[in-house]
């Protein structure tokens, strides 16, 4: 929530000693969770969501990572974006074909 809200991504390592969120931090490392690192699915056009990696084998998240992370949330906004395109393009079609019967088309 916090990468939709304040910035495209949100590092977090060393999650045992995050404080913003106590009980997500409480659930989460109980479950062995030590990093995580939080993107925004976003255009030019609007937010669409986030993507949440987390990591169960080391504390930190490296730039690399980050990066590859980064190119992944870009093709998962592209992917959404033609999903809600076709979606639109499909309920026109369907509405116009629902006109044209009542028309007597």
């Amino acid at each position: 929530m916090e990468a939709m809200a304040d910035g495209p991504v949100v590092r977090v390592e060393r999650l045992h000693l995050e404080t913003r969120w106590p009980t997500f931090v409480l659930a989460a490392t109980a479950e062995g969770v030590r990093s995580q690192l939080g993107l925004r699915l976003y255009d030019d056009k609007s937010t669409l969501g986030g993507l949440n990696l987390y990591s169960t084998t080391s504390d930190t998240i490296d730039d690399e990572a980050q990066h590859m992370g980064e190119l992944f949330a870009a093709h998962a906004t592209i992917a959404l974006r033609r999903t809600q395109r076709e979606e639109q393009l499909n309920e026109a079609l369907a509405t116009r074909r629902l006109i044209g019967q009542a028309l007597g088309w």
